[in-house]
């Protein structure tokens, strides 16, 4: 999986051995809310594709290679949001019909499997205490239902706020992203993003009534609850053996790497814009005659043609 970042549009490229998938993300001038849809045609695709086909998507390729040889692109709008009401009578959703993401973090899917299994395993639950002459009323179903969506509607919230965020960073929207993206991210590493993905997937739900078999190996990352697992496991062991088990994740330890988050990341770049906008309006001092002679400078003509230098970098 590749990103591209650039001025207020980005790519997501994703290759397998016999084909390639390819997202051009376009910021609108304005939000388009329900009941309005965008719909475009293919003359308009052509004119967008067109606008950015010598844009470099690698060291050796443009946009509009991609483009030309395709099997078939569209242009669509995307839409985003977590609804308040999940679920009506015996009816629930899962997936894009009460959340949905943007692309930019390919958390779509895995979000909709993981609210088809929570929804599951209530179901299960709830069908080992019924018989059939016991069938739960709307009552139960609601109260199912509800306790489906406040286990949801939390971890959704973040996937779309990561996703959210993820998009305008790649877009360089607005002045804080373009300076964390072209500044901090390169200074810190691509790890960032890794490490914000894996915290986040690492809490996935799995299917209660089935058995999972766990690593046997200590990885980087482990899943939430695979941790709690090894810990109840080594409890007889001393708290370093089993972060060794854990992958340095016990709760209520200390990980083994630092974590910089994506707000982290746009405070400092914050502050950072803060103090350069500080220091390029302070106005330039001359410097006074006894300091110059302190300093040993050569001659005060020396010191007068070189005061911009010395004062600050000029544009």
């Amino acid at each position: 999986m590749t990103w591209v970042h650039n001025k207020l549009f980005s790519w997501l490229i994703m290759t397998q051995p016999d084909y390639t998938y390819f997202f051009v993300h376009w910021k609108l001038q304005r939000p388009i809310h329900w009941p309005n849809k965008a719909k475009w045609s293919e003359e308009e695709a052509e004119k967008a594709a067109a606008s950015v086909a010598d844009h470099p998507v690698s060291d050796t390729m443009v946009f509009g290679e991609l483009w030309r040889n395709r099997i078939r692109g569209h242009l669509i709008g995307l839409q985003e949001g977590v609804f308040n009401h999940w679920h009506h009578g015996r009816i629930a959703l899962v997936g894009d019909a009460v959340h949905k993401v943007t692309p930019n973090f390919a958390l779509g899917a895995n979000c909709a499997l993981e609210s088809a299994v929570v929804l599951v395993n209530k179901l299960v639950g709830l069908n080992r205490t019924i018989s059939e002459n016991n069938r739960p009323d709307a009552g139960t179903i609601t109260k199912l239902f509800n306790e489906y969506q406040a286990e949801r509607k939390p971890r959704m919230i973040e996937a779309f706020e990561a996703s959210h965020l993820m998009t305008r960073l790649q877009a360089y929207d607005g002045l804080i992203n373009h300076f964390t993206m072209r500044v901090m991210v390169p200074l810190l590493g691509q790890s960032t993003f890794a490490d914000k993905l894996a915290e986040l997937v690492s809490g996935a739900p799995k299917f209660d009534f089935l058995p999972v078999k766990y690593p046997s190996v200590a990885t980087t990352y482990q899943w939430k609850d695979e941790i709690q697992a090894e810990v109840a496991r080594v409890s007889g062991q001393s708290r370093q053996e089993a972060m060794v088990f854990s992958g340095g994740q016990v709760p209520g330890s200390v990980p083994n790497h630092p974590r910089v988050t994506f707000w982290t990341l746009q405070v400092v770049a914050f502050l950072t814009l803060l103090w350069m906008f500080i220091v390029r309006s302070a106005p330039e001092q001359p410097l006074p005659l006894d300091q110059i002679q302190q300093l040993g400078l050569p001659s005060l003509e020396v010191n007068a043609s070189q005061r911009h230098v010395l004062a600050g970098i000029q544009p």
